[in-house]
């Protein structure tokens, strides 16, 4: 996992994912990007449970099975 410009590059064999998240209470964000298919997600949420909205929006529009994980992880 690496920083730059206050995004979380984290390299998989398969996919480098760049992201970006936040929240506070009650408020979750995230938002993700994906260079080799030069795609992305952005999810706001407002809820005691954002985090698990968050998981299941991203598992729904890009599956992958590593990152999903450390959403589900997240989301506990």
């Amino acid at each position: 996992m690496e920083f730059g410009l206050g995004w979380v590059v984290t390299r998989y064999p398969d996919e480098t994912i760049i992201r970006h998240g936040g929240g506070d209470r009650g408020e979750r964000t995230l938002g993700i990007y994906m260079p080799a298919s030069r795609t992305g997600i952005v999810v706001f949420t407002n809820g005691a449970n954002g985090m698990k909205g968050i998981r299941n929006v991203v598992a729904l529009l890009h599956p992958h099975e590593k990152f999903g994980a450390f959403l589900a992880m997240q989301a506990r």
